[in-house]
């Protein structure tokens, strides 16, 4: 079991009262990694590629952990904020058409915006992947496959003050500037390889969180959130028991918990069923919250809507910074056993107790280090990749690197240890790579802007 939920989302959170629209954070914040962390921000490029190439995991954890670190700081010592809830959304750096006001004038304003994070709630794109591909071929789209896609985590990508920049600076969200870039790489005879967007500074960080709402009122449908094992992560004393495992053995749900909207020490046993929100990184919504929330499609399509009282919990993010040509790629999700087994190694000690239920995989390569089978390394979020095709044996950089323009059709993830950018790869004969980043390819994309606004319309249907 997956999540079952009532509905999901991600909101806003200013430091002040906790609010997610009448509050907000005073200024942008900047990542600053606490002292004594492992590793710089931004670490030399030499230094990251040579821990890859020598498949140094120890060290790539440490560093992972110290980028986790500075983003999960409280703010004026508040354990209920973090850092990265003062970044831009995608409203902000003008990759969301669905944005009005200031989004729509392009703005200069760099000042947060709780209205436009807001408006930027989104049904993950790879949850949709098999529908969009239905549709873009003229196939009707099941029911069952609309309505499952719906109980997914809404997330939301945010955005540091150096991708703002950049992405402002050379126009990435206009359509007519990357068919510029296009043409004249294709001028020069740029390789494939070589056709790419003005790279990002070395400082530019990118996440995607995923959330989850707990109803307080007892008459609305209970959220249940299930921890996922995997064969690399042993609950001591326990047989991991995956409903489902995938054909590769790559793990699978195992214990599932309501989770019980209440303060309390979060401490989950052997054959306990309910846990508190503590159990997460979380905050409570008010009525402003819920009542703009309210207002979002995403969630008029997925059963009762927000009430004020209701919280918010974290249920894992992706974090990329461009520190390496490729990224570097790590994810983080919450666990029930969050001491025990591999993706537990590493964490720093000074972490805040919230953070400390929170699981990481990293990787600098889509080949290495080999997992324990002997074939290329997996690294994959199981709130988000357990939803298509492949994502339990996926690679971060696999997936990423297929985001290329002007190309209308999104392709399946590709299996793990597919090579990326091969000259002899059809995919990208044409097309121009947008660094990894599917957010600015979504929103130029008429194809999947028309795909999103058919998925409403039907899911509206269904309802």
């Amino acid at each position: 079991m997956r999540l079952a939920v009532s509905f999901v989302l991600m909101l806003w959170v200013g430091f002040t009262g906790r609010s997610g629209v009448a509050q907000q954070f005073n200024a942008y914040l900047p990542l600053v990694l606490p002292a004594g962390s492992a590793y710089p921000f931004p670490t030399e490029e030499t230094r990251l590629i040579d821990m890859r190439n020598r498949q140094q995991v120890c060290k790539m954890r440490a560093h992972a952990w110290a980028i986790f670190s500075g983003l999960t700081q409280p703010v004026d010592g508040r354990s209920d904020t973090a850092v990265f809830e003062s970044w831009f959304t995608k409203c902000d750096v003008f990759l969301n058409l669905k944005c009005s006001g200031a989004s729509n004038a392009k703005s200069k304003g760099e000042a947060p915006n709780t209205v436009k994070l807001i408006q930027a709630l989104e049904i993950p794109p790879q949850v949709l992947a098999e529908a969009e591909d239905l549709f873009l071929s003229g196939e009707p789209i099941a029911p069952a496959l609309l309505k499952e896609a719906a109980k997914a985590p809404l997330a939301i990508v945010l955005y540091n003050q150096e991708a703002l920049r950049h992405i402002r600076k050379y126009r990435l969200w206009d359509s007519c500037e990357l068919d510029s870039i296009n043409r004249e790489l294709a001028l020069l005879g740029s390789p494939i390889t070589e056709r790419e967007i003005p790279s990002f500074p070395p400082k530019t960080v990118v996440l995607k969180t995923e959330w989850a709402i707990v109803p307080h009122d007892p008459q609305a449908p209970p959220l249940y959130v299930s921890a996922w094992d995997t064969r690399r992560v042993f609950i001591k004393g326990e047989a991991s028991s995956p409903d489902t495992p995938p054909p590769d053995g790559h793990g699978g749900w195992a214990r599932t918990y309501l989770v019980d909207p209440i303060e309390g020490k979060c401490d989950p046993k052997t054959g306990d069923q309910r846990i508190p929100v503590s159990c997460f990184f979380h905050f409570k919504l008010t009525d402003q919250d819920a009542q703009a929330a309210n207002q979002l499609v995403n969630l008029r399509i997925v059963r009762n809507g927000a009430s004020g009282g209701d919280y918010a919990i974290l249920l894992g993010l992706h974090v990329i910074t461009r520190e390496i040509p490729d990224w570097t790629w790590s994810t983080f999700w919450w666990h029930d056993h969050p001491n025990d087994g591999l993706y537990a190694e590493g964490r720093p000690d000074t972490l805040p107790p919230l953070w400390r239920h929170y699981l990481m995989d990293t990787t600098l390569s889509m080949r290495t280090p080999a997992e324990s089978d002997g074939k290329e390394k997996i690294c994959f979020n199981p709130y988000l990749e357990t939803w298509q095709k492949n994502g339990v044996s996926s690679n971060c950089i696999n997936c990423h690197s297929r985001s290329v323009y002007p190309t209308v059709k999104i392709p399946p993830i590709p299996w793990r240890g597919e090579a990326h950018r091969f000259p002899q790869d059809s995919y990208y004969c044409g097309e121009t790579g947008l660094s990894f980043l599917w957010s600015i390819r979504d929103n130029v994309s008429e194809s999947h802007q028309r795909f999103l606004q058919a998925w409403y319309q039907l899911m509206l249907q269904l309802r």
